[in-house]
């Protein structure tokens, strides 16, 4: 499995394509070892962003002492 780690884009660069550039590079050299994507959020505006390429939530949990909640993605190999 691949896991696509801290992919994110400068605030003043943002919407520019950059991050599907990004998200579609990691996705396209996953699909060539014919292996599935991973990822992580804690920002539930961006659970709708990435199944746009085709990630589905897997599981969710927060995490301890008060930390943020996580959304688990993964799109199929």
């Amino acid at each position: 499995m691949w896991t696509l780690d801290i992919l994110t884009v400068e605030p003043n660069r943002q919407r520019g394509g950059i991050g599907s550039a990004l998200v579609e590079h990691g996705l396209g050299l996953a699909r060539e070892s014919r292996c599935a994507a991973f990822l992580d959020t804690s920002r539930p505006e961006l659970v709708g962003y990435y199944a746009r390429f085709g990630f589905e939530v897997d599981s969710e949990a927060d995490l301890p002492e008060g930390g943020p909640h996580l959304w688990f993605m993964v799109a199929p190999g």
